[in-house]
């Protein structure tokens, strides 16, 4: 890799406190690099790592400091960790510059981005640190995308996708208002929906950058869609989801708010009657206004329905 980057250190993580990031960015022999001298350099807050509800991206250019003794780029937020925040945060930045390869041949240099794969680390707000937990990797990602990198090839990295592409993130910054309620970029609803494409009962256009549409319900996915253990690791798929798990938005489906599991399920069976089994199989107790899930009951370990019976090749 040409330029990579690491995060040394993350300090003054507590409620009401501005954190501060040590990276340490570098060329491919080693040199360091000066983070205020890159075309993009925006680190990322976001948590709690259970399940993300709230980020920070902030262009460090400006306000960073860069110690060419340690070769390390120092940056401190503006934002604050909230007061009632608890649980652990994780912290990633996008990183890129531009770069000019000379052609041999005589004709005109060719121009690309140069991005540093996202690095990640965690930190405590309060207790012990609690890494966001793996649902799927790259590598798995990329047996098919062969090297998956979004935005404009600066996020490289699903533990940051989930960041962004939480429970409660919409569309509706990008979605004109003739078009409609906002649509759910949560990445278990997301892929789901993606990867299902054509096979969707219904449309699944999400508003990107630009105001521009982006219309998935002719993807075709090229391997068997009950193979869960292609694209999760670990088990990933099995319900119920693990505690902390964040409720999801949903205002283009049949009802809103879905239980995570309901989000997941529902990003693939998208059906009316799917939706309507999800939702008399979901409850609000009283003093919550979170949806409880019965999933497990049914689809959950050895049950009869269980995630991987239904799913059996």
């Amino acid at each position: 890799a040409g330029l990579t980057s690491t995060i040394v250190e993350v300090r003054d993580v507590a409620p009401g406190q501005e954190p501060t990031i040590v990276f340490a960015l570098k060329n491919g022999d080693g040199t360091a690099v000066d983070g205020t001298k890159l075309a993009t350099f925006a680190p990322i807050a976001a948590g709690p790592t259970s399940s993300y509800t709230q980020y920070y991206r902030e262009d460090a250019r400006s306000r960073a400091t860069f110690d060419a003794a340690t070769g390390y780029t120092t940056y401190t937020f503006n934002a604050m960790i909230p007061e009632d925040a608890t649980g652990s945060w994780g912290f990633s930045a996008d990183i890129y510059r531009n770069a000019t390869i000379k052609r041999a041949d005589g004709k005109a240099d060719i121009t690309l981005r140069e991005a540093a794969f996202n690095p990640i680390r965690y930190a405590a707000v309060t207790g012990t640190v609690q890494a966001r937990r793996t649902v799927a990797t790259m590598a798995q990602c990329n047996v098919c995308h062969d090297r998956l990198a979004l935005h404009g090839g600066q996020r490289l990295a699903m533990e940051e996708c989930v960041i962004c592409h939480n429970p409660v993130t919409d569309d509706g910054a990008r979605r004109p208002a003739n078009a409609g309620q906002p649509e759910s970029v949560s990445v278990q609803r997301m892929i789901h929906r993606i990867h299902k494409g054509h096979n969707l009962t219904q449309d699944y256009t999400v508003y990107g950058f630009g105001n521009t549409p982006h219309n998935y319900n002719e993807v075709t996915y090229p391997g068997d869609l009950r193979n869960c253990a292609a694209c999760h690791t670990a088990n990933s798929q099995q319900v119920p989801p693990p505690p902390g798990a964040g409720v999801v938005t949903t205002l283009r489906d049949y009802f809103t708010k879905q239980g995570p599991g309901t989000a997941a399920c529902l990003g693939c069976h998208d059906s009316r009657d799917a939706a309507a089994h999800a939702y008399l199989n979901t409850t609000v107790f009283p003093g919550s206004t979170d949806p409880a899930e019965s999933c497990g009951v049914c689809h959950g370990g050895n049950s009869q329905w269980s995630v991987d019976r239904v799913h059996a090749r």
